[in-house]
């Protein structure tokens, strides 16, 4: 996966299909329980928020990307230098804890659209409280 094509994504300048598209084969089982993720950094930094998240969220729910790639995506915005999570609201946490989630489906959620609109719902939640 390029960073940057997920942050081109992020800015409406590629459509869902397209990171889908460039999320095939990003993630390889190394073993039972082993997946390594590979990604091609970018020489930008970008902030994420939670309506980068709700726009990942719609676009799974719409069967866009699939919801597998999640684990690839989160695990990209974590783990890389050039994202930055955004933490100045309660909402911030949400996204924080969606990515973690996200990262690593094998210890919390299976990745699917239930649990993607929980996640969701999540999101709408904590943007609703003052």
């Amino acid at each position: 996966m390029k960073e940057s094509k997920l942050k081109e994504y992020f800015e409406d300048k590629i459509l869902a299909e397209d990171l889908n598209l460039n999320l095939i084969g990003t993630a390889k089982a190394v073993g039972d329980n082993t997946t390594a993720q590979w990604m091609e950094s970018m020489d930008s930094e970008f902030i994420i928020n939670s309506s980068h998240i709700i726009k990942l969220c719609n676009d799974v729910l719409s069967g866009k990307i699939d919801p597998l790639h999640l684990e690839s995506i989160a695990f990209c915005i974590l783990g890389s230098d050039n994202f930055h999570l955004d933490d100045k609201t309660q909402q911030d946490d949400v996204v924080k804890n969606i990515l973690c989630n996200w990262s690593a489906p094998e210890i919390n959620d299976p990745l699917n659209t239930k649990t993607v609109k929980e996640c969701l719902d999540q999101l709408k939640k904590a943007s609703s409280k003052p």
